[in-house]
């Protein structure tokens, strides 16, 4: 009698997995599928940002100094994005190098007004501080400050401030 439980007990279990693993073959068939989208839409979203920081606003600002005014300071300014900007104005400036309560010194600049100085993509533009516009950058003269330059571009809500010497 014992046996004749276990031989239904069996049939019944061997039954049951079998119905199991018919579902579980068919939750495959719909697993495999929702692997599929959702690594199909993580690939799609991986390239779209790649796209965007491709894109994005990037602007370099190197200097080259000159101790002679009629030679004159010249600052590089690079315009490492896809698309044009427009620059609205310039500035030099003379600051403490920390920015808490810091006091600016204006040496130079300059305002386009109405007309707005285009950079092309992948592209630089030359500025000449020469003469009037000189500004000293030896370390016997500024002291303990640095010299910034504050660029505004248009679209931009905040100008970019980088130092170009310390």
């Amino acid at each position: 009698m014992l046996s004749e439980h276990r031989r239904i007990a069996f049939h019944s279990a061997k039954r049951f997995t079998g119905c199991m693993l018919q579902e579980l073959q068919h939750l495959n068939d719909i697993g495999l599928t929702a692997y599929w989208g959702a690594a199909l839409s993580t690939i799609l979203a991986v390239a779209q940002l790649v796209a965007v920081w491709r894109k994005r606003f990037r602007i370099e600002i190197e200097a080259d100094f000159c101790g002679d005014p009629y030679i004159g300071n010249i600052i590089h300014v690079r315009n490492l994005s896809p698309t044009p900007v427009l620059m609205a104005y310039w500035e030099i400036f003379y600051a403490p190098k920390i920015r808490f309560f810091r006091k600016e010194e204006y040496t130079c600049g300059m305002e386009f007004g109405d007309k707005e100085l285009t950079i092309n993509p992948y592209s630089s533009l030359n500025i000449t501080c020469s003469q009037g516009d000189h500004f000293p950058w030896s370390p016997k003269i500024i002291g303990r400050k640095a010299i910034y330059i504050r660029v505004k571009f248009a679209g931009r809500r905040l100008p970019v401030v980088r130092k170009i010497h310390s």
